[in-house]
């Protein structure tokens, strides 16, 4: 799914009022790896250690978003700006279950569409999940292609 930025709607461009705080301290992937985990319910440690790496190898490639409600983390959400070109990409949001239709994922969208448009990216892409894909389309992203996720495995034989 895409969103051309010039057309981004004036709800994700008005100023967040949730607590959103950008993540600089890889200790703080912690919160993201436990949001994950209960949101998708599986080991999640490989998207830590992915974050890690960026942080700390190449941290104006990505900027990383945790919502809190009370102190809390409940939501989060990262995005990838690619070296060249007009391009920004989605990834990674997830709200835990208690917290859904509050707005987190919302703030969490608005703020990254407002990094990316200070970045002076066009566009930006997701791939949506079909939890999200309704959220995301409100917002005016369109369905370009559809990926099937998949897992593949190295089997030897002996």
């Amino acid at each position: 799914m895409a969103l051309p930025l010039a057309g981004a709607p004036a709800e994700l461009l008005a100023p967040v009022t949730h607590d959103v705080r950008r993540i600089l301290d890889p200790a703080q992937l912690a919160d993201i790896k436990r949001i994950k985990e209960e949101v998708w319910g599986e080991e999640r440690e490989f998207v830590s250690e992915f974050l890690r790496h960026v942080l700390l190898e190449s941290p104006q490639r990505m900027s990383i978003y945790i919502a809190y409600a009370d102190q809390d983390p409940v939501a989060c959400g990262w995005i990838h700006f690619a070296e060249k070109g007009p391009f920004a990409s989605l990834w990674g949001g997830s709200t835990l279950a208690g917290y859904r239709k509050q707005g987190f994922y919302t703030a969490l969208l608005a703020v990254r569409v407002q990094e990316a448009i200070a970045r002076g990216k066009q566009y930006l892409t997701i791939d949506a999940s079909p939890m999200s894909r309704p959220i995301v389309e409100h917002f005016g992203f369109v369905k370009l292609a559809e990926s099937t996720p998949c897992h593949w495995h190295v089997h030897t034989s002996q």
